[in-house]
């Protein structure tokens, strides 16, 4: 599958194997891969190209405005901190608990 230069991806290698997320910033499953992720990517640092593609479920109220949160910061160059920052937090985010993470 390729991986557009637009995706969020992190890898130093021009070969990398390819680990493509379809996520949702308010799925419980998701943010317990992203504690898995955050363990196990830094042992494979540089061998592994982990992307990151927006796929918010529609039957979780917060998603889209999620998503949309995680892309206004990308505007900002502040995507990966975002991205750490949504899921760090319980879920489901609410509203105000968003402006929070996106204040800090």
């Amino acid at each position: 599958m390729h991986v557009h230069e637009r995706n969020f991806t992190r890898t130093l290698d021009p070969n990398p194997l390819d680990l493509i997320e379809y996520g949702d910033f308010s799925c419980r499953r998701c943010q317990e891969l992203q504690k898995v992720l955050t363990t196990v990517l830094p042992l494979f640092e540089g061998r592994i190209r982990y992307t990151f593609r927006h796929f918010p479920n529609p039957d979780h109220p917060q998603a889209f405005l999620l998503a949309l949160t995680a892309e206004a910061a990308r505007r900002q160059d502040q995507y990966w901190a975002m991205h750490q920052a949504l899921f760090a937090h319980a879920v489901p985010l609410s509203l105000n608990s968003v402006v929070r993470v996106a204040l800090t």
